[in-house]
């Protein structure tokens, strides 16, 4: 009966089709306000989740729409949706990237930011700041955009001021911005600040920073596979916020698909964070890749440009 019925199951009824789909239903709970969707949303706490699978397809409901998230040991709280098939799969949160150097957006290659040019894309043929977010959100309602300040990066300049303007604009998308550790009194304003570890001088300023930044995320950055920053930091774990970005520098803009190797090692030292892949990223394949693996989001920007990410895909995908 549980199998036809077309109304929202119960919290019973889920615990006895997970039960039956023989996954450990530990805890089941009412709806947490950290997991921004609809009210028909449950946390589920598994100890196991199809052998560390959350996107392994379990038939529950042929009828009605709901979701659950679930807490993995490789990604913290991941939502969980039930697609027309009546199947659950994970959901990943989709950050959309601009880069901006001399007040405008460039496009990235390979990291070799002298390189970069003003952007000219087929989603968005002007470099200006603002009309690149547009095109972005025409695209898909994201609620978070990544933006790397190169200027500030490099010790060049600051585009704070453009930064805090976008922000005024679209006061509902949270900005995560990697400003070289630059102006963080007024960033931290409107702003999530990325820790870049190219940025950092030793460990003891990221435990600062992490201590004293309101929902700080570290970026783990890596040049031609090589780490950058202070040594040993990508081994120590404890000293990281809850959210970390994996940045592949030199897959940005390379269409050279994700570095899965780094991801999964980063994956297994550290279960309990929530890791966003960046770099690389190409389309739905290697969404779904990363998805099996545990990788709580992905930062985007030439998939999504060049139209090899579309609406539909970000649709399919995002948490947003």
């Amino acid at each position: 009966d549980v199998y036809k019925r077309q109304l929202q199951p119960s919290l019973g009824e889920v615990s006895r089709v997970l039960q039956q789909t023989q996954l450990d239903c530990w805890e089941i709970q009412r709806p947490q306000s950290c997991i921004p969707r609809g009210d028909n949303l449950y946390t589920l706490n598994l100890g196991k989740v199809c052998n560390q699978r959350p996107e392994h397809h379990i038939s529950l409901f042929h009828e009605g729409s709901w979701q659950v998230a679930i807490q993995h040991s490789s990604a913290g709280n991941i939502l969980v949706d039930k697609n027309s098939h009546g199947y659950l799969f994970a959901l990943m949160k989709l950050i959309p990237v601009i880069d901006i150097k001399r007040s405008l957006v460039v496009t990235a290659i390979a990291g070799k930011r002298m390189a970069y040019a003003p952007s000219d894309t087929p989603l968005c043929h002007s470099s200006q700041p603002a009309a690149v977010v547009a095109a972005l959100l025409n695209l898909h309602p994201f609620d978070s955009l990544y933006i790397a300040d190169l200027d500030a990066i490099s010790g060049n300049g600051s585009n704070l001021e453009l930064i805090r303007a976008l922000h005024i604009d679209h006061p509902g998308i949270t900005l995560w911005v990697d400003n070289g550790l630059t102006d963080l009194a007024c960033l931290r304003e409107f702003a999530r600040p990325v820790i870049g570890t190219e940025s950092l001088s030793d460990c003891g300023r990221l435990n600062c920073l992490v201590n004293t930044l309101p929902s700080p995320l570290l970026s783990l950055d890596y040049h031609a596979d090589i780490f950058t920053g202070p040594a040993g930091l990508d081994r120590q774990p404890a000293l990281w916020p809850d959210e970390v970005i994996v940045m592949t520098l030199s897959r940005v803009g390379s269409a050279s698909g994700p570095d899965h190797v780094i991801l999964r090692q980063l994956l297994k030292q550290a279960s309990n964070h929530r890791f966003f892949a960046a770099g690389g990223i190409r389309d739905h394949s290697d969404l779904e890749q990363l998805r099996t693996c545990g990788v709580a989001g992905a930062l985007l920007s030439t998939a999504l440009h060049q139209g090899w990410i579309d609406g539909s895909t970000l649709r399919y995908f995002s948490d947003s």
